[in-house]
């Protein structure tokens, strides 16, 4: 079976990236409805469905730090043209002829971004889901839109029962030390309307203080996930996490595991503020065994 589930490193951004992993897979009908999934670097002539799940941040002005985007979007496999449709009122993001050198989605149309970023601090490399970073400078003040696109799990190919249990990493923001490419479990247990999420991170920063993360009971609405119980703890005392701005995590399933018929990919955010201490995190992670 292919490896979907590569990292091939630190990478730079230039004005929109989405960022592509180094393998392609066609699901032939495995799934229990048989739809066909078709991973990012797929080369097909055949088009597909693109969600995008962000955060918005804004540069040289306010803006709340939990506001998230939801954008649809689409990819032609065999050109890889890519384009994302942000809300009312924000821009086209498009790149009309696929992956540059770096193995990246350029956005066509807005000026370069510079500089290191958060999704440059979790592995790039899963099939069916990848980081995405957009710049839009249509405001007074520099607006980013950074969080995870991926070909979706279909309604129909949502289990009804069993675990499933995705193995990837985590980065971003957070107390004592930024978080690069750490290692995060997110599992997803299924049962009907109780189908629930847990995850579980951990850093040992440079100056050897051990912070760990653990959220628990995420709910989820179809193949989109939030909500839970957030806490965390620095060599185990726990942090503050909350009073300024109250935990918000949320994710979705992503394309389907040939093998076991459970979802392939997720990516999730997870942001929230205490009095001295701020999580801003992306998790990207797979079921899919290399």
């Amino acid at each position: 079976m292919c490896n979907v589930s590569r990292p091939i490193g630190r990478l730079g951004v230039t004005a929109a990236a989405l960022l592509l992993g180094a393998c392609s897979t066609t699901n032939t009908g495995s799934g229990p409805n048989n739809n066909v999934y078709r991973t990012l670097l797929n080369t097909d002539a055949a088009t597909s469905e693109v969600v995008a799940v962000m955060r918005r941040f804004e540069t040289g002005g306010s803006v709340d730090p939990d506001l998230r985007v939801v954008a649809d979007g689409s990819i032609t496999h065999d050109t890889q043209a890519f384009t994302l449709t942000l809300p009312a009122n924000q821009p086209l993001i498009t790149d009309s002829d696929g992956p540059d050198n770096n193995n990246q989605l350029v956005d066509d149309t807005t000026p370069a971004i510079t500089g290191t970023n958060v999704i440059q601090e979790v592995d790039n490399g899963y099939g069916y889901v990848q980081p995405l970073l957009i710049n839009d400078p249509t405001g007074t003040n520099n607006i980013r839109y950074y969080g995870f696109a991926g070909i979706p799990l279909q309604t129909e190919d949502f289990p009804s029962s069993g675990t499933a249990i995705f193995n990837g990493t985590i980065g971003g923001n957070a107390p004592f030390e930024d978080w690069e490419k750490e290692p995060a479990t997110l599992t997803a247990t299924f049962d009907g309307a109780n189908s629930t999420v847990a995850l579980a991170a951990q850093n040992t920063t440079s100056g050897g203080v051990v912070v760990d993360l653990s959220i628990t009971g995420a709910q989820f609405t179809g193949d989109t996930f939030g909500g839970g119980t957030a806490v965390a703890t620095a060599d185990g005392v726990p942090i503050d996490i909350s009073s300024q701005v109250a935990p918000d995590f949320t994710g979705r399933l992503f394309g389907l595991n040939e093998d076991t018929g459970m979802p392939g990919d997720v990516g999730a955010l997870f942001g929230a503020k205490g009095a001295v201490s701020t999580f801003d995190l992306i998790m990207l992670g797979t079921t899919i065994t290399p």
